[in-house]
C-alpha cells in the first residue's frame, strides 16, 4: 500500500446527519483520517485477582470518538471552497457569462455554519477502501505562501465514519496551480504608508475556528455536535525590508518621533494569487483566490541582526471586527459551476 495511491475528496452536506453526494478530490501532499477514542481510565484499581504492584488491572473499555481528519495540498482553484465552508464560511456563486465563476466566500451566522463530508481512499486495484466520514468541520486552516508556493492545510473533526456506498459523485481537481507571483499585495491605510511597507517575502494566514466538542448523549459513542466557540483569523507578513521611516510610522505615528504612539496602526489588507496559464476555453481569466481584509491591525516584530546582508522584519497581523459588513471576504475563481449542498 503506497501513499501515492490514497485520495481524499470534500464535499458539502444539505444538513447534519446527511452526508454529501458530489465531492471534489483535492491534489494534496498529505491525508489523514482516523478515529480518535476516548476510553476509561482502567488505572490505579485494587481488585484483589493478585498481589503485583500493577497499575491497569481491569479491562478498559471504548467510551466515544471522533474522526480526525488532516490534509494538505498545493493552492488548486477547486476544493479549497469546501474547505472554507467546513472553517465556517458561506458561499455565493455568480456565473461569469464565459464558463468563468465567481464564488465569493464570507463568514457564515454561527447558526448557519454547515458540516462537511470526507472520503479517505487507500490501496489500490481490488484491495482499494474508501471510508466516508460525515458531519466534519475544520478547526483550523492555515495558508502559507513562499518562494515553493502557496499550500494550505486542514484540520478538523467529524462526527461519523463508514465505508463509502460506491455511489457518491467525484470530480477530479484541475492541475492547474495557483502561485503568488502572477498575483498581487495591496495595503491601504491611513497610517501606514504602502510605498514604505513594500511587498513582503512571505505570507501566512491562519483561520482559527476552535470548536466544542464534548458534546455528547449517553446513548451513542458519537459526538453529538461540533459547535464553533468564536472564529479568529490573524497571519504574517514576513521578510519586509526595515527601513527608519517605517520603523517610525509602527511605533510613533503622529507623534513625529517624539514618543510611543498608544494608537496601533491599522490597514486593509487585500491580496489575489492567481494560475499562470488561463481557465480552459475563457479568454483572459484565470484561476484566482482574492482575500480582502477591510481591518488589520499590525505588529511589528523585532529586529534580530546577525550575520550579513539587508535587515528584513515581520509583521504579525490580526482581522478585527469592527464593521457592520464582512471583515473577511474570499473570492475563488475557477470553471466549477456550484457549490450548492446535496
Amino acid at each position: 500500500m503506497l501513499h501515492q495511491t490514497a485520495a481524499i475528496s470534500l464535499g458539502r452536506q444539505s444538513a447534519k446527519g446527511t452526508a454529501a453526494a458530489t465531492y471534489v478530490r483535492g491534489r494534496t501532499t498529505s491525508s489523514r483520517v482516523f478515529p480518535r477514542y476516548d476510553r476509561t481510565d482502567n488505572t490505579a484499581e485494587h481488585t484483589g485477582v493478585h498481589e503485583r504492584p500493577t497499575s491497569r488491572q481491569s479491562t478498559a473499555i471504548r467510551n466515544g470518538y471522533a474522526e480526525e481528519v488532516q490534509f494538505t495540498s498545493r493552492l488548486y482553484p477547486l476544493m479549497l471552497p469546501h474547505a472554507l465552508m467546513m472553517a465556517g464560511f458561506t458561499c455565493s456563486t455568480a456565473a461569469g457569462g464565459d464558463g468563468s465563476y465567481d464564488h465569493t466566500l464570507t463568514l457564515a451566522a454561527a447558526a448557519s455554519q454547515t458540516y462537511g463530508s470526507v472520503l479517505h481512499a487507500l490501496d489500490e486495484g481490488g484491495s482499494r477502501f474508501t471510508r466516508k466520514v460525515a458531519d466534519v468541520k475544520l478547526s483550523q486552516l492555515t495558508f502559507t505562501a513562499n518562494k515553493q508556493g502557496v499550500s494550505y492545510s486542514g484540520t478538523g473533526l467529524g462526527l461519523s465514519q463508514a465505508t463509502a456506498s460506491g455511489s457518491e459523485t467525484v470530480a477530479a481537481e484541475v492541475d492547474y496551480l495557483i502561485s503568488a507571483y502572477s498575483g498581487s499585495w495591496t495595503v491601504t491605510s491611513n497610517d501606514i504608508t504602502a510605498n514604505t511597507l513594500g511587498t513582503p517575502q512571505g505570507l501566512t494566514m491562519a483561520i482559527n475556528n476552535p470548536l466544542q466538542e464534548d458534546d455528547q448523549n449517553l446513548t451513542t459513542m458519537s459526538r453529538a455536535n461540533l459547535v464553533s466557540t468564536g472564529i479568529d483569523i490573524s497571519g504574517t507578513a514576513s521578510g519586509l525590508t526595515f527601513s527608519e521611516a517605517i520603523l517610525r510610522e509602527w511605533h510613533y505615528g503622529s507623534n513625529a518621533g517624539t514618543s510611543l504612539d498608544q494608537i496601533i496602526p491599522v490597514s486593509q489588507l487585500s491580496w489575489v494569487w492567481k494560475s499562470p496559464a488561463e481557465i480552459p476555453s475563457v479568454s483572459g481569466k484565470f484561476f484566482q483566490v482574492t482575500v480582502t481584509i477591510p481591518i488589520t491591525q499590525g505588529f511589528m516584530q523585532p529586529v534580530d541582526i546577525t550575520g550579513g546582508g539587508r535587515i528584513l522584519y515581520d509583521l504579525n497581523w490580526e482581522m478585527t471586527d469592527a464593521i457592520s459588513t464582512a471583515p473577511i471576504t474570499i473570492v475563488v475563481r475557477n470553471n466549477k459551476s456550484t457549490y450548492a449542498a446535496d
